[in-house]
């Protein structure tokens, strides 16, 4: 099982892996959107799946429910500027291709055979 702990008594549990991360150790940060393991199939799961927890000051909570803290939002004298960044931002992701290529067939020559 992996335990995340978040700021203001937040932690997040993550179990039935079938493993963990290499890079990850007891005591890493990390990061949003960093892979931390792989659903697996545990005990006597009849199937892999995520158990995932949420607990606030060690006590579990619905985490549909949890009213998450939001970051600070944007000053009004800075707003004009954020919001030229983020439309420069999606102008670019936007021309990225989302085509992805999973298996190409690549044609291989034949092995030279030694005279022998």
């Amino acid at each position: 099982m992996i335990i995340v702990k978040h700021n203001g008594g937040y932690s997040t549990y993550y179990g039935h892996l079938s493993r963990i991360n290499t890079k990850i150790r007891k005591g890493s940060r990390i990061d949003q959107g960093q892979v931390i393991g792989y659903v697996g199939q545990t005990g006597l799961a009849t199937g892999p799946h995520l158990h995932y927890e949420m607990r606030i000051n060690n006590r579990a909570v619905n985490p549909l429910s949890v009213k998450i803290p939001h970051g600070k939002a944007v000053p009004k004298e800075l707003m004009a500027e954020f919001i030229r960044s983020r439309d420069s931002m999606n102008v670019k992701l936007a021309s990225i291709s989302t085509t992805t290529i999973v298996s190409e067939k690549v044609q291989q020559k034949p092995a030279d055979k030694k005279d022998g």
